[in-house]
C-alpha cells in the first residue's frame, strides 16, 4: 500500500518546537519525524523539553566513545543502532554549546499503557544566538528553539531514539548545515563528496528553475541490502525518507537502508550551496522495530498487571459485601 501523504506545517529549526504527527497503514508514514508501529488511536503530542549544557544534561565526554558494534553508513559519525546516550554525546561533542531539545514521542500512535517512556528523540542545534526579549510581540516571535533568538543556525542534528527505558536506540538520523555568505561550498564538490561517501545514487531529482534551485539525491536498497535498480518499482516507492528531519517521512517493510540528501542552491548563484541536508533510516528495520517495541510494551504491561493482581490477592483482605 502506498503512503497517504499528509500536509505538514513548515517547521524551520530556528522557529521553535519540532512537532510530529503520523498516519499508518501497511506502510508506516510520518509527518515531521514520527511514525507508528500499529493501528492504535493517535496519542497527543508531548511537549518538548529544552536544555543547554549544565541544565540537567550529563557531562559531555569528548572525544566521544562508541561501545556499540554497529555497521553501515554514518552522518557526521552518527550511525543507526547506537544507544541514545552514545548518539547524544557524539552529537554534543560535534556542536559545542549547542541547545538540546528532547521529544517524548517518536511513534505517535504507540500504546504505552501505564509505562512512562524516556525521551524518544533529540535535536541538537548550534549557531549564533542572543537572549530572548519580551518587550514586544516582535520580540516574542523572534524567540525560537531553546528560548533563544537565532541570528544564524549553523547546524541541526535530529536523532530518533525510540525504545523502552534503558534500551533507546537510534533508528533515524537527520542533519542540516546552513552556510553563511562567503562560506558556501561549490555545488559540484558537495555532490562529489556525497557520492564518495555513499556510492553511486539510485535516484536524483533537480529543480533548476525559479528562485529556489535544488538537487535531491537518494541511495536506495532493498531489505537484503541490494541496491534498487531504476527499473524496480521500489525505485519510486522507497524515496520516502527525506533529508530534512522536520518534514514528511515515510517507511515501508519492502524497502531497506535509505539515505537522502537535499542540496539547496544559492538563489543568486546556483553554483554554490546554501543548505545541505542528509537523512537516513533502514525502513524495513524501522518498521520491525516499531512493531517489536509495541509488543514488548504490551507484554511488560500485562506482566505488571498480573504482578499487581497477585500482590492484591496475597496481601489484601477479602472485601466486605
Amino acid at each position: 500500500m502506498m503512503p497517504s501523504r499528509r500536509s505538514c506545517p513548515s517547521l524551520r529549526p530556528q522557529r521553535g518546537r519540532i512537532a510530529a504527527v503520523l498516519a499508518i497503514a501497511l506502510l508506516l508514514v510520518a509527518c515531521g519525524k514520527s511514525g507508528s508501529p500499529g493501528n492504535q488511536p493517535a496519542a497527543a503530542a508531548a511537549p518538548a523539553s529544552t536544555e543547554r549544557a549544565g541544565d540537567g544534561l550529563p557531562e559531555v565526554d569528548c572525544p566521544a566513545k562508541i561501545r556499540s558494534k554497529v555497521d553501515g553508513p554514518d552522518i557526521a559519525g552518527l550511525k543507526l543502532g547506537l544507544t541514545r546516550d552514545e548518539a547524544l554525546n557524539l552529537a554534543r561533542c560535534a556542536q559545542k554549546n549547542a541547545v538540546v531539545v528532547n521529544e517524548d514521542r517518536f511513534f505517535s500512535e504507540l500504546n504505552t499503557g501505564a509505562m512512562k517512556l524516556g525521551p524518544q528523540q533529540f535535536t541538537v542545534q548550534s549557531g549564533e544566538t542572543a537572549e530572548c526579549k519580551y518587550k514586544s510581540m516582535v520580540d516574542m516571535q523572534a524567540c525560537g528553539l531553546g528560548n533563544r533568538v537565532w541570528k544564524h543556525v549553523d547546524e541541526t542534528v535530529t536523532v530518533a531514539t525510540p525504545g523502552v527505558p534503558g534500551r533507546e536506540t537510534a533508528v533515524g538520523i537527520w542533519r542540516t548545515q546552513y552556510y553563511r555568505p562567503g562560506e558556501q561550498p561549490a555545488a559540484d564538490s558537495v555532490q562529489q563528496a556525497l557520492i564518495a561517501k555513499y556510492g553511486a545514487p539510485q535516484r536524483t531529482q533537480k529543480n533548476d528553475g525559479g528562485n529556489r534551485p535544488w538537487v535531491q539525491i537518494w541511495w536506495l536498497s532493498d531489505p537484503s541490502g541490494q541496491p534498487i535498480s531504476a527499473q524496480n518499482p521500489l525505485a519510486t516507492r522507497c524515496p520516502t525518507i527525506n533529508a530534512r528531519g522536520d518534514v514528511h517521512q515515510g517507511w515501508s517493510e519492502a524497502c531497506g537502508m535509505t539515505v537522502a540528501a537535499m542540496i539547496n542552491l544559492a538563489p543568486d548563484n546556483p553554483l554554490l550551496v546554501n543548505e545541505l541536508s542528509v537523512g537516513m533510516a533502514d525502513q524495513a528495520r524501522l518498521y520491525a522495530y516499531g512493531t517489536a517495541m509495541q509488543e514488548e510494551i504490551l507484554a511488560l504491561e500485562q506482566q505488571r498487571q498480573q504482578n499487581e493482581l497477585k500482590a492484591a490477592q496475597q496481601g489484601a483482605a477479602a472485601p466486605k459485601l
